[in-house]
């Protein structure tokens, strides 16, 4: 009976044990849970402070804007601002995408599939910095470390004297109504070139028929006139004795009498 006992406490110790650090577990799982909400709430925070501050500096400073006329083969935006920022506070940047007909020729040709820019902008917070960005980079190989991807490569930067973001923004809408005025008038007139075909088509064929008709109308004339109708018509015969000898009737006696010497 004692061992059994023994057997017995040891289980439930055994048990006591399991639970708590089950607990254990679940308290660490939302401690860790907490802390992630903690963490995302201070990040969320930190983004709105430097919001604030970045106004407030554009509003303390003159911006400035740069123009590139030629982006790295794919780089990202996330790079560029990267490369930029080391001159100062970059505030918006904004890199346009190659025309997606030269995307698709260049992807069935074989090239990479990967995302390529033709030409970007970027606004600094403080004008001297982005002076200093265009005088640093223009005509001059990026740097960095030697093993970096773009150590080599050249930026054609240039910075664009009395211009601002609302330039741009005002310059990009009226590309985009342009071109969309373009595209529009193409379908049009495309729609129209079809309408023509249609009705081209449409009429080729009326006078397709028309000829086939005719066709066929001077066919049956030509061969009614060149058909002859024979009719069967009973030999002419008389008994007049001044009748022609051609058409006198002859002796039926004889000719029965010729039937009956043929047959006995």
């Amino acid at each position: 009976m004692k061992a059994i006992t023994k057997a017995q406490k040891m289980t439930t110790m055994h048990r006591r044990v399991k639970m708590m650090k089950q607990r254990g577990v679940e308290n660490q799982s939302d401690e860790k849970d907490e802390a992630e909400v903690d963490a995302e709430e201070k990040k969320k925070a930190v983004a709105r402070i430097n919001k604030k501050l970045q106004a407030n500096k554009k509003l303390k400073h003159k911006t400035g804007v740069v123009y590139f006329s030629s982006i790295p083969p794919y780089m990202k935006p996330a790079k560029m601002r990267q490369i930029l920022s080391r001159f100062g506070d970059v505030d918006r940047l904004f890199l346009k995408r190659e025309d997606e007909q030269k995307h698709k020729r260049r992807t069935r040709g074989g090239g990479n599939k990967k995302v390529m820019y033709e030409e970007g902008w970027a606004e600094f917070i403080r004008k001297r910095d982005a002076k200093l960005c265009a005088d640093t980079l223009n005509g001059n190989i990026i740097g960095g470390k030697k093993g970096s991807f773009y150590h080599d490569d050249i930026l054609n930067v240039k910075y664009l004297p009395g211009f601002k973001w609302t330039d741009l923004t005002e310059q990009i809408a009226r590309e985009n109504d342009i071109r969309q005025s373009k595209l529009e008038i193409e379908i049009s007139q495309a729609n129209k070139m079809n309408a023509e075909f249609a009705k081209n088509v449409e009429k080729s064929k009326m006078l397709e028929n028309i000829k086939r008709s005719k066709r066929s109308a001077s066919e049956d004339g030509k061969r009614d006139a060149n058909s002859h109708r024979s009719f069967k018509q009973h030999k002419v015969a008389t008994t007049r004795a001044d009748a022609p000898s051609e058409i006198k009737q002859k002796n039926s006696s004889k000719d029965l009498g010729s039937v009956l010497n043929s047959l006995f």
